[in-house]
C-alpha cells in the first residue's frame, strides 16, 4: 500500500535506509487477539483485545479504546444518516501485552523450541504467550 508523503518525509525516508531495503522495519511483537493495556494517552490504564494490527503504520486497533465518532452519510440502501463510534488506531509503543498466566503487563521475549519454532514468552514468569504454537 502506497503512503503519501511530503517532500520532507520522503527525504527522511530515503536517508533512513528503509527505502533501499538496507534496514528492516521494527518487529511487531503484538498480534491480533492479544490482551493489552494502554500505557499513555486519554485512555491510560484501559484494557482491551487487539482487533487489527496495521503493520505499515506501526499501529494497532484495540476494542473500546480511543473511540472516535464518525458521521456516516445517507446512502440509497440506508434510509438514515448516522453517527458511528469506532476505535481509532493507536501507536504500538503505547500498548503493552498482558500475560495470560501471571496477568501482568509485560515485555515480550522470544525463544526457540526444540522443534525449531520461535515463540513469544513473558519476561516476568517465562510462560509461553503463544499457546496455539506450543
Amino acid at each position: 500500500m502506497a503512503v503519501k508523503m511530503t517532500k520532507a518525509q520522503r527525504r527522511v525516508w530515503k536517508r533512513s535506509g528503509y527505502a533501499e531495503g538496507r534496514r528492516s522495519r521494527p518487529r511487531m511483537d503484538i498480534k491480533k487477539d492479544d490482551l493489552v493495556v494502554v500505557l499513555t494517552g486519554a485512555d491510560t490504564g484501559k484494557q482491551g483485545k487487539i482487533v487489527q494490527v496495521l503493520r505499515d503504520q506501526n499501529r494497532v486497533i484495540v476494542e473500546n479504546v480511543a473511540m472516535v465518532t464518525r458521521h456516516q452519510r445517507r446512502r440509497p440502501g440506508v434510509l438514515q444518516s448516522e453517527t458511528v463510534e469506532k476505535p481509532a488506531p493507536i501507536h504500538r509503543s503505547n500498548v503493552m501485552i498482558i500475560c495470560p498466566s501471571c496477568e501482568r503487563p509485560t515485555r515480550v521475549g522470544h525463544s526457540t523450541l526444540p522443534d525449531g519454532n520461535r515463540i513469544r514468552i513473558c519476561h516476568h514468569c517465562n510462560e509461553i504467550l503463544d499457546r496455539e504454537r506450543a
